[in-house]
């Protein structure tokens, strides 16, 4: 069909079939490359956010002991789920609250081990 602006463009309906199964392959190339790229990328993802997850453990963990300690320090109360030990130092008590936590991701274990033992210490002068 002729174009008075310039130029022959063929009938819209009748586009050729080679350009639109290049453009067909195209998008099936892109969709398949963002495919690989997540199965790639989610085993990372998991991960990372297992090793937050641990880290988010450890730090509440570590914050609930610092209030089992003070009930230790202030009341001399026991706790069934925690190691509390009690030493005379120089001139004062030490008191320590410990407690061995679980770690699930695997890029945490290679560092801690698949325990993590979490420790406060208290020293109470007299």
């Amino acid at each position: 069909m002729y174009d008075p602006r310039g130029g022959y463009h063929p009938p819209r309906g009748r586009q050729n079939n080679e350009s639109n199964n290049k453009i067909r392959k195209e998008n099936m190339n892109k969709k398949g490359q963002a495919l690989i790229e997540f199965i790639i990328i989610l085993p990372i993802f998991i991960m990372m956010m297992l090793a937050v997850f641990d880290c988010v453990r450890i730090y509440s963990e570590k914050s609930k002991l610092e209030g089992i300690i003070e009930d230790v320090i202030l009341d001399d109360s026991t706790y069934s789920d925690v190691n509390v030990t009690k030493n005379r130092v120089n001139k004062g008590t030490e008191y320590v609250v410990s407690k061995d936590i679980e770690i699930y991701s695997p890029v945490v274990s290679v560092v801690t081990g698949t325990k993590y033992n979490v420790t406060v210490k208290r020293i109470v002068y007299e």
